[in-house]
């Protein structure tokens, strides 16, 4: 009888155990997707910012300063560095390549931006030599984006496409 009872306590202390680890991993989980889910949207906001990009080509062709020419890529170069560091963040919860290939294409982006802020006086010959891959950029973001309906549902194929025009922004 006596051992019944320790069965029953220790049955109990299980059931419990397993209720609570349940219950744990489940809210886990709720976390792990609301993460996911905001680290998307900001992904999606900055991937936006990009869909301007031929603002920038725009400010170059109608003489604005270098000074503009500098405060637009700076913006954008903060973007691709939100991007970058979301999109590493994603990787890291999702385990999904695709991710790697949009840090990537951030990266790319970064560089190109960052050399058009940091080079004042060639700022603008910058951005028109590279002023259709700019604008070709932004029209493909935005097809992308619609025609998927947002940064989730972007395919590894379509994500390899942007890092591809990126890189080929960031060597021209």
């Amino acid at each position: 009888m006596r051992k019944d009872k320790i069965l029953a306590a220790l049955l109990v202390a299980l059931l419990l155990y397993s209720s609570f680890a349940t219950w744990k991993w489940e809210e886990t989980e709720k976390s792990r997707d609301n993460a996911i889910n905001a680290l998307e949207r900001a992904a999606s906001s900055e991937m936006k910012c990009f869909e301007s990009s031929g603002i920038l080509v725009s400010l170059a062709e109608e003489n604005a300063s270098n000074a503009a020419l500098i405060s637009f890529s700076l913006m954008l170069a903060h973007c691709a560095y939100n991007l970058e560091s979301t999109a590493y963040s994603l990787r890291s919860l999702t385990n999904d390549p695709k991710y790697s290939d949009l840090a990537a294409f951030g990266v790319s982006l970064g560089i190109f931006f960052r050399r058009v802020e940091n080079r004042f006086w060639e700022s603008r010959e910058l951005v028109l030599k590279n002023k259709d891959r700019l604008v070709n950029l932004a029209l493909t973001i935005d097809n992308l984006t619609v025609e998927r309906k947002g940064l989730r549902n972007l395919t590894p194929e379509d994500i390899k496409k942007l890092k591809k025009m990126a890189e080929e922004i960031e060597s021209g």
